[in-house]
């Protein structure tokens, strides 16, 4: 297994990247996005690489911990720190950034982009309105509920379905 997956472990996440990607175009986008990704697993670390290797600001990371958050996170810096499951370690960040361990605090970040990458139903009827980026991308599988989808589609901003932007794995899986 370790052989067969590890070779792939990135390709969900450069899938998602791409999506993301052609959505910021489709919506003409001029300027690099403000990006929060809300999970930091592979599918969160591949994407968060994929966008700031494309000149994208990552500007919010969440983990099991909670939020981290600045006018820009070095992706290779939280990689260095960050274990095999995806969890930050605190007591290493720098120290321009901030901190929190609020429930879904990554919505609050402001940014052009979100990237759902860590759990069913992350976006739901009972937060959606908090969120601030007018295009999400889900990483994740079934990253939001429906409720969820039809208040985003309310507000004017604009989701990728994980159907569509996440089979990277999967696909590269069903080919090898």
């Amino acid at each position: 297994w370790r052989t067969y997956y590890e070779p792939l472990i990135d390709c969900t996440g450069h899938g998602v990247g791409v999506a993301a990607v052609t959505a910021l175009e489709a919506r003409t986008r001029s300027r690099p996005a403000r990006v929060v990704v809300q999970g930091f697993g592979a599918v969160g670390r591949a994407v968060a690489r994929f966008l700031e290797d494309r000149g994208h600001v990552i500007v919010g990371v969440a983990d099991v911990d909670g939020t981290i958050s600045a006018d820009r996170l070095p992706v290779a810096d939280l990689v260095a720190v960050t274990d095999g499951f995806g969890r930050i370690d605190r007591t290493r960040l720098p120290q321009h950034v901030t901190v929190t361990a609020e429930p879904d605090a990554w919505l609050d970040v402001e940014a052009d982009l979100l990237v759902l990458a860590a759990q069913k139903h992350a976006l739901n009827a009972d937060n959606a309105h908090r969120l601030r980026a007018a295009l999400v991308v889900e990483g994740a599988n079934i990253a939001s509920t429906a409720d969820a989808r039809e208040k985003i589609r309310a507000s004017g901003a604009f989701l990728v379905p994980g159907v569509i932007a996440n089979i990277g794995g999967a696909g590269s899986a069903a080919l090898a």
